[in-house]
């Protein structure tokens, strides 16, 4: 909660603060600074123990519709953690638009104060104001360039997608209030578990897929999953490396919280659906991304089919080790994503060009973006010793263990055919001619930013446990 403030505090002050033109640097390691902190003081609620007698307060908040156990604890330093390292890869954004880095950091903060709500609702209608606490400031980002023409069309189309998802959201709310006579996620699952009647209810099934729906286009999931690589491509890279790590992170830390908590036992209701629509996310994103040559289109499609592997997660909970899943693969690929895009605004900079050729003969001129490349393309592509090796382990294990082997094949050949798209980018690098725009100077600072990321990878990949052994 003491969090919440400050970020909002500092959301407010960024805000301001451009009346008096301050610094980029000034404003984005004051802001980075902040986060880290808040993602610091996080700690003082695991497990209930607070480091200052004084912050000896419940862990519920707003009435109980704000639940910071450690499930919300662990999501929100991930998250923090996140933002902070896209922060400090934003001296390219912020050379674009120098004289808007104010507002813009102001409203990435106020998208991360959403995301946090969002892995602590215990109320669904502080899910809803988390959402869109989050979706507001992306739609105004993805548009921020507005003398190109896709960035305009990705923040209209990624505005006009989310109003409709909001809208099957709020209808599903509404049926799901209708049956139990709730919003609250415990008294919800009180009344489906005590009144077997509710399990053949229309109203609560009707209300249960519209709500499903809506959370499905917030992680991009088929079948609403059309405005991603459009949004994605069309949006400056900064704010598309953020919308695919942090707004994927939070969307599936959501989506479990709430069927885990609330559905688990309407598994007839969805889990024919949801064992569906995972395939179909899991193929049409890896099947689509072969035949990309934008790099932004291309790690597009793939966020869509690692969407998919993350909702074999939610197919299969049955108790928290789903959640430690989940976590554990968002970290995973949210830091393998960020140092791929962070190598696409490096040569993006100086090529003004995204398409896989412009990567052509870049390990013989700028062999650590190569390499930061290699390994962030090893690991979305479930390699060993990279992190994302286990993070799609655990989930086909999990499905093989649940007697999903027909998803876990299925999966298992999407992930083959990832290995084509991402080593396509490999083979760009190291064995084909060298474009004559390929020398990307980098400062020493991204540079470090770069070599964090590649340890990160490995080390998660080295040492899983860490990180799925917190549940």
């Amino acid at each position: 909660m003491i969090s919440i403030i400050i970020l909002s505090l500092l959301g407010l002050f960024c805000m301001m603060s451009g009346l008096f033109k301050p610094s980029t640097k000034f404003i984005v390691g004051l802001s980075i600074g902040v986060i880290l902190g808040c993602g610091t003081l996080f700690l003082t609620h695991w497990d209930n123990f607070y480091l200052i007698p004084a912050w000896d307060l419940d862990i519920t908040y707003y009435n109980d519709m704000a639940f910071f156990d450690n499930y919300a604890i662990s999501f929100s330093i991930l998250l923090s953690l996140i933002v902070a390292t896209v922060f400090s890869l934003s001296e390219y954004h912020f050379n674009q638009f120098k004289n808007y880095h104010t507002e813009h950091i102001a409203l990435f903060i106020f998208a991360l104060i959403g995301m946090i709500i969002m892995v602590s609702f215990d109320h669904l209608a502080m899910l809803f104001v988390g959402i869109e606490i989050m979706s507001i400031p992306l739609y105004i980002l993805a548009g921020v360039n507005r003398k190109d023409t896709n960035s305009n069309e990705s923040s209209i189309k990624y505005f006009l997608m989310g109003a409709f998802a909001s809208g099957l959201l709020l209808m599903g709310m509404t049926l799901i209030y209708g049956e139990t006579s709730s919003f609250h996620l415990d008294l919800i699952a009180d009344y489906i578990q005590t009144n077997p009647a509710a399990v053949g209810s229309p109203i609560l099934a009707i209300g249960v897929l519209l709500v499903f729906a809506g959370m499905l286009f917030k992680v991009s999931a088929f079948p609403f999953h059309f405005w991603t690589p459009d949004v994605y491509q069309g949006a400056p890279t900064l704010v598309t490396t953020f919308m695919s790590t942090s707004v994927k992170v939070a969307g599936f830390a959501a989506f479990f919280r709430l069927f885990y908590n609330c559905f688990l036992d309407l598994d007839g209701i969805w889990s024919d659906s949801l064992a569906i629509i995972s395939i179909l996310t899991i193929t049409v994103g890896g099947v689509t991304a072969v035949f990309q040559n934008s790099m932004k289109r291309l790690l597009a499609f793939s966020s869509i089919s690692h969407a998919g592997y993350l909702l074999i997660t939610l197919l299969v909970a049955n108790d928290l080790s789903s959640g430690s899943t989940i976590l554990y693969y968002g970290a995973t690929y949210a830091f393998a994503s960020i140092a791929a895009f962070a190598v696409i605004m490096v040569v993006e900079n100086y090529s003004k060009s995204d398409t896989v050729d412009s990567f052509n003969g870049l390990a013989k001129s700028n062999p650590l973006l190569a390499f930061v490349m290699t390994v962030a393309m090893l690991s979305l592509a479930g390699i060993p010793i990279t992190g994302g090796f286990f993070a799609k382990f655990y989930i086909l294990s999990s499905a093989i263990e649940a007697d999903y082997y027909w998803i876990a094949v299925i999966a298992i050949i999407n992930a083959i055919i990832g290995v084509y798209y991402y080593f396509k980018v490999i083979i760009a690098m190291y064995f084909k001619e060298q474009n004559a725009t390929s020398a990307f100077p980098i400062s020493i600072f991204y540079s470090t930013i770069l070599a964090i990321l590649v340890l990160v990878i490995i080390l998660l990949g080295v040492f899983p446990d860490v990180v799925y052994s917190l549940f």
